[in-house]
Order: structure tokens, then C-alpha cells, then sequence
């Protein structure tokens, strides 16, 4: 799989160390793994890195339809109950949510690209933040 702007952003290209820095106090909490029913999700929104990538590379700005974007299933993950929202996309990133059908009120959000430039901070509607580019911020 493409991953030209992950590299780039990773790499600094676009000034990110900096802006994530300044994110991390946003959150009081660290991040940390979600919890066993909540990673399906997270594996799901891992899928939609990846898809949002190669989108990113033909077109040179990010998907804000999923349906325009080839997301297969992870290997040995059940997505059937899983369900993803993209928040926002452009040409400098994207905020999604994810969620499990039968816990809609608990929520993974994911962001990618300069956060400085995001329309919103990334987070779930319970407040959770995301404040890791490509990690999902789960709510506990």
C-alpha cells in the first residue's frame, strides 16, 4: 500500500512534531490502548489510514465519502457491528469517529495531518481526545 504523505508527515515535513507537542496538553489523560470490544474498531479506522493514503496520493486531498475509498476487512477482525464516520477531510488531513453499532456512546477518533490546520480538535462526543497522528484515542 501507497503511504507517500504518512512518510512526510511523520518524517516532519510539514512541521507536526511542533503541533503535536502542543496537543498532548490538551489532554490530561494519556492515550492508551483501547479495550478488547472497542478494537475491532480501532483496527477499523487503522484500514481507513491506509485507504485514505492511496486516495490521498491519485487525487491529492482526502475522501470524505468512505464510499469512495477501497477499505477491505482486516484479517480475523469482525467489522459487521463496527461503523465509521468521517468528520472531516481536506487537503492538510482528516478527523474520523468510529464506533461499535451496539455501543454507539463509546467512540474511537483518529486524525491525520497537521493538526494546526484542522478545522476541529479530534474528538469523540464524549471528549476524548486524540493527540497521537494515525493512533486511535479511544473513550474508556
Amino acid at each position: 500500500m501507497a503511504t507517500t504523505f504518512f512518510r512526510r508527515m511523520m518524517s516532519g515535513a510539514f512541521g507536526l512534531s511542533t503541533v503535536l507537542l502542543a496537543g498532548c496538553t490538551l489532554s490530561l489523560a494519556a492515550q492508551t490502548a483501547p479495550s478488547a470490544d472497542l478494537e475491532p474498531v480501532a483496527a477499523r479506522l487503522h484500514t481507513l489510514v491506509e485507504a485514505e493514503d492511496d486516495y490521498y496520493e491519485i487525487y491529492n486531498v482526502f475522501a470524505d465519502d468512505l464510499s469512495s475509498l477501497l477499505m477491505p476487512a482486516p484479517p480475523g477482525i469482525g467489522v459487521a457491528d463496527v461503523n465509521l464516520q468521517v468528520v472531516y477531510a481536506g487537503v492538510v488531513g482528516w478527523i474520523a469517529l468510529g464506533w461499535r453499532e451496539s455501543q454507539p456512546y463509546r467512540q474511537c477518533v483518529l486524525f491525520f495531518g497537521d493538526l494546526a490546520n484542522l478545522p476541529d480538535l479530534p474528538a469523540t462526543s464524549a471528549g476524548t481526545l486524540a493527540h497521537e497522528q494515525g493512533r486511535p484515542a479511544c473513550d474508556p
